[in-house]
């Protein structure tokens, strides 16, 4: 499962539990990650995006130390975030209809994104 394998990855740098996990990486009830661990279910892609933030504030963090060690987990919390876009982008790929219902919602995508760039809103995804 993807999220297990995040969470053992930043158990390699820093004793993590799963309520912690939970609440400051996903942003999430304590329970969260055990109750969908448990379930064999997926994150959403809102849930990532709060688990790639966090990554990103710990990475920025580190940086900030300029010590070697901290630097390198600062690198491999960067390369979990983009692991995390990756799934995401991922699953946008995974819709199981019609091309017609596909593309329209990949056009919507589109106009949306356009009309948020106007207001200089970051791009949605959807997954």
């Amino acid at each position: 499962m993807f999220i297990q394998m995040i969470f053992e990855e930043i158990q390699k740098t820093r004793p993590i539990q799963s309520d912690e996990f939970s609440t400051l990486w996903l942003l999430k009830n304590p329970s969260y990650y055990r109750s969908i661990k448990s379930r064999g279910m997926r994150p959403s892609s809102q849930v990532l995006m709060n688990l790639m933030e966090q990554l990103k504030k710990q990475s920025t963090l580190m940086r900030d130390r300029r010590h070697q060690v901290l630097m390198d987990v600062a690198d491999k919390y960067e390369h979990l975030a983009d692991l995390c876009a990756r799934e995401i982008a991922s699953r946008s790929l995974e819709i199981k209809h019609s091309n017609w219902v596909r593309d329209r919602i990949i056009a919507a995508v589109k106009e949306i994104n356009i009309e948020r760039e106007d207001r200089n809103l970051p791009p949605i995804i959807f997954g």
